[in-house]
């Protein structure tokens, strides 16, 4: 089982130069690196401005290889 925190990842990413929305990226990227999810599909690139008009959204499908436990709040 893999417990992850985090508020741990949040203080590695703000020492690093990492904020806002890209922590989340951060803990994806982590969890495939670490084989714990297999992605099975995802929404590519696209282009959005980030505003209540016109929101970025994604959609990523994953596996999960064990157990995850993501602890603390986002």
């Amino acid at each position: 089982m893999a417990r992850i925190y985090i508020e741990t990842i949040k203080k590695w990413a703000t020492k690093i130069g990492i904020a806002g929305g890209t922590v989340v990226a951060l803990i994806f990227s982590y969890l495939i690196f670490m084989n714990y999810i297999t992605v099975i599909s995802h929404s590519g690139d696209m282009v959005c401005a980030g505003t209540i008009e016109d929101s970025c959204l994604a959609d990523m499908k994953f596996l999960a290889n064990e157990n995850i436990f993501l602890g603390g709040t986002i």
